[in-house]
């Protein structure tokens, strides 16, 4: 009988064929499973290490800026009292080590006061330098800003400018060195397995030939033994994927023949899996000790919680496992969170949201969970991953409490300000005055802010004797206001003069150069001096009895119809300033007036309103021309069609400054 007829040929070459199969389909399913089980945990790994650096960036970035911020904060009454002292080196004194902080780009301290830079100091290339202004390739870094009050007074604005993106870089080559480490080893593993399995293939084609061969010969003594023994090997390795807890043991099968040599490989191939499956266990402990996770059952008892969950939340596994969430939960959280939660994770999705927990100490903390299903189709409980947020909610709260200590404070100086224009007002001429003076008339004192820089008065000297003020003080808001109350008192001395020398001839040109004078005295505005300030303006006498007027301007003119439209132009030159001599003489003009004649005075308020399709100032051509066309209408019409036409000019563009015009019929 030829050997291929036998039974035991046919035999050992069915068995041959069967075990190379059941081992084929072994090898396919171990690494396909330790394939299916790698990309799991690789996908796992990379989501964790993602979502622990961003967040380790945004508590950096807000932990720098928060820094910033604080140190800044603790700069402001130094640097309050350094502009208000106007001592530029006592600020570069209290800003010296907050400048060598390698984050700060810049330093700009504005003085309201003077409406400019009181410092500026830069960083470029390294090096740290003044300048006048923030340079313009500076404007995309971020910056924070805090007013200077003294005494209750905001003199200025404290503005720091930022870089923190050598962090943000930094972080971001951490979380590309991370994810490519990972990718690195999950590769490394991925070829082990790979040639594990090219391996036990080799091992099972060789010892295929072999057992052919050998078991025509040998297969009623030696088939049953090792079968059994591989039996029991592969039942222990396939119990073993089920269950780790449970031992692994080895194919005991210490022949020399084929089943011998194929045991070993066996052997070899399920201790490669073994260590691959250890190193998995390895990394999900280190996800159960970082990742703060947990599983419940269809009804929402925890069935399982990791390291973190017990650690963030201070009960063991055992006082949670059976417990439903709420043992953790802080009893303030709205019934609609839960119940939109439960909505959407029975229906198959994925809820996120943020949920206020306590601690088994009664510690308020926050996390930001992330609910879903852990089965498809059929409930049968619920995977929760979250991560602790408490230091961004109390950052929220922190941010609130300050918002909230910035509107009081607001409030306070809205409130003063409101009471400073009680005062300003005060100061103010009733328009009626004018009646007793002129035949008719129109006043128009429209401060852009609640207090403002202009100011009109209007006293009588002597009998039939009268003197008009239309005053442009330096700025507008508080600023200006408080230049209109030294205006006020200036005034006040010059009446005092005039009414006590009844022979002195009235001169207006005189007039404004005593306000020059006295101006830069009372400022100490010498040519070194810090402040500047000053006005413009005009001062107009009106003498009823010799019927005439006499006007000086500073950079203000006076518009007046005798039959035609007229202008005296004013002075190119203002009053106060630094840069205004005291012995300059201002020009005086003397018109005779006879009945009828309308005279009309404004600030540059009205004059340089911008507006139109281009933007442009209302400027004095049209202003000219508008007289032109209503001059002959009663004052109060003229008044509303100033007014109105003013408006419809303006449009949509933001008043430019405070208004005063005054118009009189003689």
């Amino acid at each position: 009988m030829a050997l291929t007829n036998s039974i035991a040929y046919k035999t050992a070459l069915a068995i041959s064929i069967s075990l190379i199969i059941i081992m084929s389909i072994v090898g396919v399913y171990v690494y396909q499973n330790q394939i299916k089980i790698i990309d799991e945990l690789k996908t796992q790994q990379k989501d964790t290490i993602l979502k622990y650096i961003t967040k380790q960036e945004d508590l950096k970035i807000h932990y720098t800026t928060n820094q910033l911020k604080t140190l800044s904060q603790s700069l402001v009454s130094g640097v309050a009292n350094a502009l208000y002292n106007s001592d530029v080196n006592s600020a570069l004194k209290t800003l010296q080590d907050f400048l060598q902080n390698s984050h700060i780009k810049a330093v700009n301290i504005y003085d309201d006061t003077v409406g400019e830079n009181f410092l500026t100091v830069v960083r470029e290339k390294g090096r740290l330098v003044h300048a006048h202004a923030i340079p313009k390739s500076f404007v995309h870094y971020p910056s924070f800003a805090y007013p200077l009050v003294v005494d209750g007074e905001k003199i200025g604005m404290f503005r720091v400018y930022y870089d923190i993106s050598h962090i943000i870089s930094d972080i971001k080559k951490l979380k590309q060195q991370e994810i490519n480490a990972l990718h690195h080893k999950m590769d490394m593993i991925n070829q082990e397995i790979n040639q594990s399995f090219i391996r036990l293939v080799l091992i099972f084609i060789i010892a295929s030939i072999v057992i052919v061969w050998l078991i025509i010969f040998l297969l009623k003594k030696l088939v049953n033994k090792p079968l059994v023994s591989f039996q029991q090997g592969l039942n222990s390795f396939f119990d073993y994927l089920a269950d780790p807890t449970k031992q692994v043991q080895e194919i005991e099968l210490h022949t020399n023949d084929e089943f011998g040599q194929m045991s070993k490989s066996i052997n070899k191939s399920i201790q490669t899996s073994v260590a691959i499956y250890a190193r998995m266990v390895q990394l999900m402990d280190a996800m159960d000790e970082y990742v703060i996770f947990s599983q419940t059952d269809e009804d929402g008892i925890i069935t399982h919680v990791s390291k973190a969950f017990c650690k963030i939340s201070g009960y063991s596994k055992k006082e949670l496992i059976g417990k439903p969430h709420s043992i953790v939960g802080a009893g303030d959280t709205p019934k609609e969170v839960f119940q939109q939660m439960w909505q959407t994770i029975k229906s198959g999705k994925l809820w996120e949201g943020e949920i206020k927990n306590k601690t088994k100490n009664s510690q308020e903390y926050w996390l930001y969970s992330m609910v879903l299903p852990t089965c498809k189709h059929t409930p049968c409980g619920y995977t929760a991953i979250r991560y602790d947020i408490t230091t961004k909610k109390r950052a929220e709260a922190l941010l609130a409490k300050t918002k909230h200590e910035l509107e009081i404070m607001h409030k306070h100086v809205q409130d003063s300000i409101r009471y400073a224009a009680l005062i300003q007002g005060a100061i103010i001429p009733p328009s009626g005055v004018l009646t007793a003076c002129f035949a008719d008339y129109f006043v128009e004192w429209s401060p852009k802010d609640i207090v403002g820089g202009d100011i009109w008065l209007f006293d009588q000297i002597r009998d039939s004797e009268y003197l008009l003020f239309v005053i442009d003080c330096t700025g507008h808001g508080v600023p200006g206001a408080f230049v209109t109350m030294m205006v006020k008192a200036i005034q006040r001395e010059i009446m005092g003069i005039l009414t006590k020398t009844s022979e002195m001839e009235i001169s207006t040109s005189w007039i404004m150069g005593y306000f020059n004078e006295a101006m830069k005295k009372l400022l100490r505005q010498e040519e070194d001096a810090l402040a500047n300030v000053g006005f413009d303006g005009g001062i107009l006498y009106y003498n009823k009895k010799r019927n005439i007027i006499k006007f000086t301007g500073a950079w203000t003119s006076l518009f007046y119809v005798d039959d035609t439209l007229k202008l005296l132009k004013g002075d190119r030159y203002s009053v106060g300033y630094k840069t205004c001599d005291t012995q300059y003489q201002y020009g005086e003009y003397t018109i005779n007036v006879h009945k009828g004649m309308k005279f009309y005075i404004t600030t540059d308020g009205y004059l340089d309103q911008n507006g139109g399709d281009k933007g442009f100032p209302f400027g004095k051509k049209r202003f000219k021309q508008l007289l032109s066309q209503i001059h002959d209408k009663p004052m109060f019409l003229q008044h509303k069609e100033l007014m109105r036409a003013l408006d419809q000019y303006a449009r949509s563009h933001e008043r430019n400054d405070d208004i005063t015009v005054i118009g009189f019929e003689v």
